[in-house]
């Protein structure tokens, strides 16, 4: 007890009191014992304790960010609880004028570094932003266009469009797990790795290689990504294409007016073991009028007042009812009807929608 008297007796809270109140105060006070990492309590929470740190330090934060840190002999928690004799009191006046004065230079702090943060994020999202296609591709045997919109700051989201030898065009679209700077990260490399491998192979089980080698860098965050990469050739009249785990695109065809699902070939990229030798590929028709509609969860998912889904019937509708306009037309007939029926729900996901419409082969 005399340890627990002598940490007492050296506080500004206890300091001024006799060693018969310290004893009282030791005897009514516990001891209690917390790994490294660990919360004491959340900000928020209803006080029922005053806690003084007898050895190591106890950190606050606040949204990750942190405040101030309280060492041998501090005080942290619910002040109310000291009795209310005049030692006491004096003390407990000296560490609330103390911790006013704290709490402003805190909050002062705080309001700086979220600032910065503020404007990392917003400048990280300009930069993701600019790896997006500038403008639709429009070529003599087709026309393409895009969107993406992320639901925070950075997104996981990725597409990108490449005009390729002998008149091809190369799609890709991806969805990384989560938001935020790591899947952002993983945007950027994504597209890196595309733009130098199709310059070598464009193939689409080449190029969904080379991507779960980019994202084998990050495994340790266990980060996933979905991905479908196409290759469409208007000579051959072909889509030759793969896909890990992405929702399936959508082709009309304009001769039979009906619609075509590109289910998944393979897993997502990161659920499998790093040592899987390849991916399949598959090749499907491509004709004039056909309409390729390809998007990531965030437009089928995203969801109104009610709960209800966007749902794949209603974009199947859409691309049905609009297959005789142009990409750019699609792709905004898509969004629109994605946005009224989100209303005023904030979105909740990464939203990401590309079309390509076939036009004279």
């Amino acid at each position: 007890m005399s340890d627990h008297i002598d940490v007492l007796s050296r506080t500004e809270l206890f300091g001024g009191m006799s060693r018969a109140t310290l004893e009282l105060r030791s005897r009514e006070m516990g001891e209690l014992d917390f790994d490294a990492g660990q919360t004491l309590f959340t900000e928020g929470e209803a006080g029922d304790a005053v806690y003084v740190t007898n050895e190591g330090r106890l950190r606050l934060e606040s949204e990750g960010v942190h405040l101030v840190t309280r060492g041998l002999g501090e005080c942290v928690g619910e002040f109310a609880l000291i009795d209310e004799g005049p030692q006491s009191a004096s003390a407990l006046f000296r560490i609330l004028t103390a911790k006013l004065r704290q709490d402003i230079s805190i909050h002062v702090d705080y309001a700086i570094e979220k600032e910065r943060w503020r404007q990392d994020l917003q400048g990280a999202r300009e930069i993701q932003m600019g790896m997006a296609p500038h403008g639709d591709l429009k070529t003599e045997h087709a026309n393409v266009s895009g969107f993406c919109q992320p639901a925070v700051e950075v997104g996981g989201d990725y597409y990108d469009f490449l005009s390729l030898d002998r008149d091809q065009i190369g799609v890709v679209i991806g969805d990384v797990t989560g938001h935020g700077f790591y899947a952002a990260l993983m945007v950027a490399m994504a597209k890196n790795c595309l733009n130098t491998l199709t310059t070598v192979d464009n193939s689409p089980a080449s190029i969904m290689l080379a991507m779960r080698h980019t994202l084998s860098l990050s495994i340790q965050r266990r980060l996933l990504m979905s991905c479908f990469y196409v290759c469409i050739d208007p000579w051959a009249g072909k889509l030759t294409y793969a896909n890990a785990g992405h929702p399936p695109p959508r082709v009309y065809r304009q001769a039979s007016k009906q619609l075509e699902e590109l289910p998944a070939l393979d897993p997502i990229l990161g659920a499998l073991d790093l040592e899987t030798p390849s991916f399949q590929q598959k090749e499907v028709p491509w004709s004039t009028g056909d309409v390729l509609v390809t998007y990531t969860d965030g437009v089928t998912e995203e969801r109104n007042a009610d709960g209800r889904m966007f749902g794949e019937q209603r974009l199947e509708s859409l691309i049905r009812e609009n297959a005789h306009l142009d990409a750019e037309q699609i792709k905004s007939a898509i969004l629109e009807s994605v946005s009224a029926h989100a209303g005023l729900v904030p979105q909740s996901d990464d939203l990401t929608l590309v079309v390509v419409k076939a036009l004279c082969l």
